[in-house]
């Protein structure tokens, strides 16, 4: 330290010398400088103070990296309770959501005319001029289409699919209430000299298919109508109503005799 005084003594005797000795001149001893004791202990002591600094400015990083750590904790909390909510609702919306038929109809309901039919919570049915819907719950009703003869209503998804009269298979539209003949008049009521009439009931639709009888004068088929290409097969001669449809097999009766199984 600049400007210090030194303070030189001999250890042995005492004797206070003016700095620059060696040798004690009382005694002769080695002379001891105790100013670089003191040096020493300044130092040591400003080595410490250092230490203590640093100590406390490790403190103050490791007390920001712990406040840092513990940001991210409210934003898991939050996450924590917000993702059970959402899988909450996710089920519920999945348990409640309205799913559509994959068989338009039962089969008792449409050898009965096919007058009513169900998806979800709603019924659909025939009334006096045309076809309407009302919830499950009971309120009012609303008209979806005007027609007088509607017949063999089965519904799939967003679509209602029946006949009008022995004429035709509609394809109709809940919701923009459209009316898609799928037979184009293919097949149709006619009536030839002898009486007879040509016409067609439906046995059964699924979310891919429709069953249909075509009686044409003494004799009756059962044709197969896919609902995306519009394609038309004969599955058999006779008549065979449809008690039920599944994705392998019709289960049929002829009248008269027994319970068929068509793959």
């Amino acid at each position: 330290m600049k400007g210090m005084i030194k303070m030189l003594t001999c250890k042995k005797c005492g004797v206070q010398l003016n700095g620059y000795e060696k040798f004690c001149s009382n005694c002769g001893n080695i002379v001891e400088v105790k100013e670089n004791i003191q040096r020493k202990d300044i130092e040591d002591l400003d080595n410490t103070l250092v230490r203590i600094i640093d100590n406390d400015n490790s403190e103050i990083k490791a007390s920001e990296a712990t406040v840092a750590k513990k940001k991210p904790l409210p934003i898991k909390i939050f996450l924590a309770v917000l993702i059970p909510i959402i899988l909450i609702f996710a089920v519920f919306f999945a348990l409640t959501k309205e799913k559509p038929n994959k068989i338009g109809n039962r089969s008792h309901n449409i050898l009965s005319g096919g007058l009513v039919a169900q998806q979800g919570h709603w019924i659909y049915y025939v009334g006096d001029d045309g076809i309407y819907k009302t919830r499950t719950k009971g309120g009012g009703s609303e008209k979806i289409v005007d027609g007088d003869y509607y017949r063999g209503l089965n519904v799939i998804g967003d679509y209602i699919y029946c006949q009008e009269g022995g004429e035709k298979i509609y394809k109709i539209g809940i919701k923009d209430k459209s009316i898609t003949n799928l037979l184009e008049n293919k097949i149709s009521t006619l009536e030839d000299e002898s009486g007879l009439m040509l016409y067609n009931t439906i046995e059964a639709v699924t979310d891919k298919e429709i069953y249909f009888t075509l009686f044409a004068y003494e004799s009756q088929s059962l044709y197969r109508m896919d609902l995306k290409d519009g394609r038309i097969n004969k599955i058999m001669d006779g008549y065979y109503p449809v008690v039920h449809v599944d994705e392998k097999y019709i289960y049929c009766y002829r009248v008269e005799k027994d319970l068929y199984i068509i793959d």
